[in-house]
């Protein structure tokens, strides 16, 4: 326990790692205006831009702290609703002690997040070794890293739907449900593939963008 809090508390001081922790906050903004009560579905399609170079070429270690970090910002500010359900259930207490409430309800959501950040830790893990892995540069390596890393998202999501009992909401993919014109025409994949293939698609779209513009 002693060696992963001193891995996370280097993850947060260390001075080098000051813009890979800044582009792994913007991914998570991104993404937070990407759902309601935002609905800004666009945003998906370049929002894990800063987050894949927050991690490439990183040790394992670091991409994965990095991806919880974006992980835990995304979950905490998405679903900071839920300290409303934790007090809701102490209607004295809320009233006369309506800052004890809310320092409750928010330690719920913040132990949530840390929880669910670990799935985007993976993320950050594989960004790392396959970038580490695929450094040539050629399309052969492009192609490679970005149906592999679009696969791990994909599995990463589909982990966070199931271990310990599922926590789904919020797929990349969930984020296109307002869409309207040719990009509602897109999302209707999700009949096919159901939403992790538009999830998939996504992350590639994303992956393609930052590989053909190198």
């Amino acid at each position: 326990m002693n060696s992963l809090a001193k891995h996370l508390w280097n993850a947060i001081v260390r001075p080098d790692l000051a813009l890979p922790r800044f582009l792994a906050v913007v991914s998570a903004a991104l993404l937070v205006v990407a759902y309601p009560k935002f609905d800004f579905g666009f945003v998906t399609w370049f929002a894990l831009i800063p987050l894949f170079y927050a991690t490439r070429g990183r040790s394992v270690r670091e991409g994965f702290w990095i991806g919880w970090l974006a992980g835990f910002v995304f979950f905490f500010l998405i679903f900071n609703w839920i300290w409303h359900v934790t007090s809701a259930g102490w209607p004295a207490l809320e009233q006369y002690l309506a800052v004890l409430t809310w320092v409750w309800g928010q330690a719920v959501v913040a132990l949530l997040a840390c929880y669910l950040g670990i799935y985007f830790g993976l993320w950050g893990a594989a960004v790392a070794a396959a970038t580490r892995r695929f450094s040539s540069g050629g399309i052969g390596a492009n192609l490679a890293i970005m149906f592999l890393l679009s696969a791990v998202w994909v599995a990463q999501e589909w982990l966070r739907g199931w271990v310990i009992t599922g926590f789904p909401w919020n797929k990349l993919g969930d984020s296109q449900h307002a869409n309207t014109g040719a990009a509602l025409g897109l999302a209707q994949i999700a009949d096919i593939t159901g939403v992790y293939g538009l999830s998939f698609i996504l992350c590639l779209f994303n992956l393609g963008i930052v590989l053909t513009i190198e």
